[in-house]
């Protein structure tokens, strides 16, 4: 029997006759992600975080739009590039805007304080919101981008491992951290999660360590 396909974006298994990852929302048919702004979101995702059609009518709504529109399409029309308001999606405390440009895989606005957070494309946007919600920052430049993990229980040492060795240097973690796993919790300050996001999803998915998010 074939294994299960392997989705390009978080490493986790799909059904073969998938179109979207379940768990983070990678498109595996690009003409279903171009039917509607929600294909670009895992359903799992929208579930989870509550999104739906924005009402492009409200206050806030325009204000937001205003923001993206600024930011993104700077010199350029929005409608030429495909922007369609009617795709973007909400929830109580976001908006996604699910065009974004070269290296950027949509964009988040926050309602309150009003803020745009623009997606990078090394993965899903599911997986981008499920970070945001977690705490994870997504500035712009590495140097800014300061969280601190606390890793609570750990099932698995060795998949443990190979996941904290994607975003802290492989020597530390073997010869600082992996004696500390031995006595839970453990925190480790100052770091950037950015590139870890596809392994944390993978740590959940398969249950081999959890932890919290900082900043």
């Amino acid at each position: 029997m074939n294994a299960p396909p392997i989705c390009d974006m978080c490493g986790l298994n799909f059904p073969s006759n998938a179109t979207v990852c379940a768990y983070c929302g990678g498109i595996f048919d690009m003409q279903e992600c171009a039917k509607t702004g929600a294909a670009s979101l895992s359903k799992r995702c929208r579930d989870e975080f509550d999104y739906r059609i924005a009402k492009i009518e409200s206050e806030i709504f325009k204000e937001a739009e205003a923001l993206y529109l600024l930011n993104l399409f700077v010199g350029k029309s929005a409608s030429d590039l495909g922007y369609e308001r009617e795709l973007v999606l909400e929830n109580e405390d976001t908006f996604y805007f699910p065009l974004g440009g070269i290296g950027c895989g949509g964009n988040l606005v926050s309602k309150s304080p009003l803020r745009l957070i623009s997606f990078g494309s090394y993965i899903a946007p599911s997986a981008h919101i499920w970070a945001y919600y977690q705490g994870i920052s997504m500035a712009p430049l590495g140097k800014d981008r300061q969280n601190s993990l606390k890793i609570l229980h750990m099932k698995d040492e060795k998949n443990t491992v190979r996941v904290l060795k994607t975003f802290l240097n492989p020597r530390w973690v073997e010869r600082e951290l992996v004696p500390k796993l031995t006595t839970l919790p453990v925190e480790i300050n100052g770091i950037d999660l950015y590139f870890g996001i596809r392994g944390l999803l993978e740590a959940i998915e398969n249950e081999w360590f959890s932890f919290q998010v900082s900043n």
